[in-house]
C-alpha cells in the first residue's frame, strides 16, 4: 500500500502547475505640483487639504505577469488585491466603501507597463451606507493615463454601477467650497520581485484524463492485491 500511496503522489506531482501571483508598485517620482485647499470653514463632509508634500503610491495584484502589447486592456476581473494611497485616504480593495471604476493597462513588447497609456480610476464613500444617495460625499484618485489626481469630499451627483460593473458606485461627482484636490504627481509601475513559486494542482483536460487512469490503476492494484 506504501508503494501505491507513493505512486499517487508522484502523478500529483506531475499534474501540479506552478503559480504565482505577481505584484505590480505603484510609485511616485514626485510629489503634487498643484494642490487646491477647501474654504474654511468646512460645511460638509470630512474636509481636508493636500500638500505638495504628498504623491500617489500603492500596488496591485495579478496571477501571472501582464502580457506584452496590451493595448488599454480592462484588467479589472484579473486583479486580486490593490491598495493605493493619495495622502488623504487609501483605497483598498479589501474596503467595502471602495469601488473600482476603471482598471486598464497597456503594455509594451516587452511585457513593461506604459504608464501614460494606463489609466485606474478608483473611488471611496466618504459619508453615507450603502445603498448610497445623491449627496453623499465622495473622493476620487485617478492614476495613469498620462495625469494623475486626486479629489476630496466631492458630492455625489448619480448613484449605479462604475465602469466596471461594481453596483452602489458613484459615476457622477461635482465639487463646492467643501472639495479640496491635488496634481501633478508623475507616476512610474513596475513588476516587484515575487517570492518563489509553489506548486499548485492545476488540472487541464489531459491532466483530468491521466488522474482518472491512474484512479484506475490504482483499484486495479488493490483489488489484485486482496485477492492474493
Amino acid at each position: 500500500m506504501k508503494a501505491l500511496f507513493n505512486f499517487f503522489l508522484i502523478g500529483f506531482a506531475m499534474l501540479g502547475a506552478q503559480a504565482q501571483a505577481v505584484t505590480y508598485a505603484v510609485t511616485s517620482t514626485s510629489n503634487y505640483t498643484s494642490v487646491t485647499d477647501y474654504t474654511s470653514p468646512c460645511t460638509t463632509g470630512p474636509c481636508a487639504n493636500y500638500t505638495t508634500s504628498q504623491n500617489i503610491s500603492g500596488s496591485f495584484d495579478v496571477p501571472t505577469a501582464l502580457a506584452p502589447n496590451l493595448s488599454n486592456a480592462d484588467i479589472h476581473a484579473s486583479v486580486t488585491a490593490y491598495s493605493f494611497a493619495d495622502g488623504i485616504n487609501t483605497y483598498a480593495s479589501t474596503d467595502p466603501s471602495v469601488r473600482t471604476s476603471v482598471f486598464r493597462v497597456s503594455t509594451d513588447g516587452s511585457g513593461n507597463i506604459t504608464v501614460a497609456t494606463t489609466l485606474f480610476l478608483l473611488e471611496k464613500w466618504l459619508t453615507g451606507t450603502s445603498p448610497h444617495s445623491v449627496n453623499d460625499r465622495v473622493a476620487i484618485v485617478s492614476i495613469g493615463g498620462g495625469v494623475s489626481f486626486t479629489r476630496h469630499n466631492l458630492y455625489c451627483t448619480g448613484v449605479g454601477p462604475s465602469g466596471t460593473g461594481m453596483p452602489d458606485s458613484c459615476y457622477q461627482t461635482g465639487q463646492d467650497t467643501s472639495t479640496s484636490s491635488a496634481s501633478g504627481a508623475t507616476i512610474s509601475m513596475a513588476a516587484q520581485s515575487t517570492p518563489a513559486p509553489v506548486n499548485v494542482p492545476t488540472l487541464s483536460e489531459w491532466g483530468m484524463l491521466i488522474l482518472s487512469a491512474l484512479l484506475a490503476l490504482g483499484t486495479l492494484l488493490v483489488m489484485r492485491r486482496s485477492k492474493i
